[in-house]
């Protein structure tokens, strides 16, 4: 499953996307970038379908990391389920 990552970007930052399993962000995993890498708009691809995930964007400027971002709960679904 795929989804539009919508965000306000700053100037001069880069950003990076971690998934969870669980809202309090334990054990999540850095998302490799897409190849337009992480902008306002970018395609997200590979999340499991009827599965709660949570993300967290973080902004990097002057190489520092920001502290990650509110976790953002998504589900989706499979709209295709009886193929």
């Amino acid at each position: 499953r795929r989804m539009i990552l919508r965000f306000t970007p700053e100037e001069g930052a880069t950003y990076k996307l971690y998934l969870a399993l669980n809202p309090e962000g334990r054990g999540a995993e850095l998302l490799p970038p897409p190849r337009s890498g992480l902008v306002d708009g970018a395609t997200i691809t590979g999340l499991k379908p009827e599965v709660p995930l949570y993300l967290y964007l973080t902004a990097t400027r002057d190489k520092k990391e920001s502290p990650p971002s509110a976790p953002y709960r998504l589900v989706t679904h499979d709209n295709f389920a009886e193929k």
